[in-house]
């Protein structure tokens, strides 16, 4: 699966990078079907400690899939952004789409 990875007001890291990669080889090992993914990397100022932001766009044949997660550290962030998107690819798998 091809993926880019862009930060927002955050700077780069290995760290956020290798769990964001081990998130998607996750999602391609169960859904091989997964063309590409689009991943944002977002810090935003919240007064309850949040505020670390993941998004993660999914391109499959027909499909886009999108996912977002607001935590308090990023590898959380990813975590939960990767459940959801494994959530709605396993309903768009049920529904019987032929990929």
């Amino acid at each position: 699966m091809n993926h880019t990875i862009e930060y927002v007001k955050v700077s780069k890291s290995n760290i956020i990078e290798l769990q964001i990669k081990e998130a998607l080889n996750k999602i391609e090992r169960k859904f091989d079907w997964v063309v590409s993914a689009e991943v944002f990397i977002e810090k935003e100022n919240d007064k309850t400690g949040k505020g670390k932001i993941c998004k993660i766009k999914l391109n499959t044949p027909g499909l886009q899939i999108f996912a977002s997660s607001n935590d308090y550290t990023f590898k959380t962030a990813v975590l939960k952004t990767q459940k959801e998107l494994e959530r709605q690819l396993k309903r768009v798998r049920n529904v019987n789409f032929v990929f």
